[in-house]
């Protein structure tokens, strides 16, 4: 007596074998999507960090121009909006205008944006930083974006 012996899938080797290679692929997807999700997260972080950073540096870099012999707010207490004259005479002011930093250097006539549409500001605030004994005084800044806050403070020079 001989066997025939026949090679291939059953149709329940063939059922089970699609529902482990379904489930694997579920696996995989949920995967990728949670990686992606996550990048999202991180990118938005960034874009969030990197606007700080650039109002504050812009902040910083006009107030090493400040002459401390004109007037400027705030010279006392906290202000939401920041305004000097520079040694060459020219007069800056920097303010929140609805979810926006603008930046005036012609003595406010016009002001340009210095934060992006993909952000929302919520607070810009300037603080007096009385001297210290022979210390210089200074201006904190502090700006909210996206829920996320910074601060820094530059010192006036004599």
């Amino acid at each position: 007596m001989h066997m025939n012996k026949q090679s291939g899938f059953t149709l329940m080797e063939t059922i089970v074998y699609i529902g482990l290679f379904g489930i694997i692929m579920a696996m995989g997807m949920l995967s990728v999507h949670q990686l992606l999700g996550g990048s999202a997260q991180v990118n938005k972080k960034s874009t969030v960090q990197d606007e700080q950073n650039f109002v504050l540096r812009k902040i910083i870099g006009a107030l090493g121009s400040i002459d401390p012999t004109e007037t400027y707010t705030p010279s006392s207490g906290t202000s939401a909006t920041l305004s000097f004259t520079r040694y060459d005479g020219m007069q800056v002011a920097v303010r929140l205008s609805g979810t926006r930093v603008e930046m005036s250097e012609n003595g406010g006539t016009t002001y340009e944006p210095i934060t992006t549409d993909n952000v929302s500001v919520s607070n810009l605030m300037f603080t007096y930083v009385a001297p210290s004994g022979a210390g210089p005084a200074g201006i904190a800044a502090s700006v909210t974006v996206d829920g996320l806050e910074a601060s820094t403070t530059r010192y006036i020079r004599k």
